[in-house]
């Protein structure tokens, strides 16, 4: 059971637990009951084409615990409440610059190009990520591109298998790959920038 990130965003376990007490009679249905809407918030990301569904219904379940927390007797359904805080976050995340600057799983290659990705400067866009994908190791590779292959539950199923197999949890899984994103993100932003500093520089020394 994922529940980690919560406490890593900074929600107290008493609150916490109110929402899972929402969810259900006993702790064991609570937990299923937990799963299942997190499952429902990463399909609904997921459909609406989420660069990172599982952030997303994160960051949703963890709106809802809070407004919970503040009033408990606020949410009368919580399935309901928790959809329509996910399309405020969908709407909040289309508009983040952030979102349209990570952008490096929709290109090769983790899965097919996106024309949306590569329509705007993408000059060096693949060439850099090609070349900073092979920098890492072997195995960090293998671990992107098994994780961000496929799509919608195909995927959700791939990373639980992953997560099985290297024996960590699907919370520390993303928080590895996460890492490892940003890290890839990082390299290709500077690759960018020096291949646009040379040419800068190549057309002043035409002048």
């Amino acid at each position: 059971m994922s529940f980690g990130l919560h406490e890593q965003q900074g929600l107290t376990s008493q609150a916490f637990n109110s929402f899972l007490n929402r969810l259900g009679p006993d702790p064991v249905a609570g937990a299923e009951a937990y799963e299942e809407l997190r499952f429902a918030l990463l399909k609904f990301f997921e459909w609406h084409d989420s660069w990172f569904p599982e952030e997303d219904a994160d960051e949703t379940i963890n709106r809802v615990i809070r407004k919970n927390a503040e009033e408990e007797d606020a949410i009368q359904n919580m399935t309901a409440y928790a959809l329509g805080v996910a399309r405020m976050v969908h709407l909040e995340m289309q508009r983040s610059p952030d979102r349209r600057r990570v952008e490096l799983e929709s290109l090769p290659p983790l899965v097919s190009p996106a024309e949306e990705v590569l329509a705007e400067d993408s000059e060096d866009l693949p060439e850099c990520f090609q070349h900073c994908l092979q920098s890492l190791p072997p195995e960090n590779q293998t671990l992107l591109r098994r994780y961000y292959e496929h799509n919608q539950h195909a995927r959700i199923v791939q990373r639980q298998r992953l997560a099985q197999e290297l024996g960590i949890t699907d919370g520390t899984l993303r928080q590895r790959t996460k890492r490892l994103r940003e890290r890839l993100e990082q390299c290709v932003n500077r690759c960018r920038k020096r291949k646009e500093t040379a040419r800068q520089k190549a057309r002043r020394q035409k002048k």
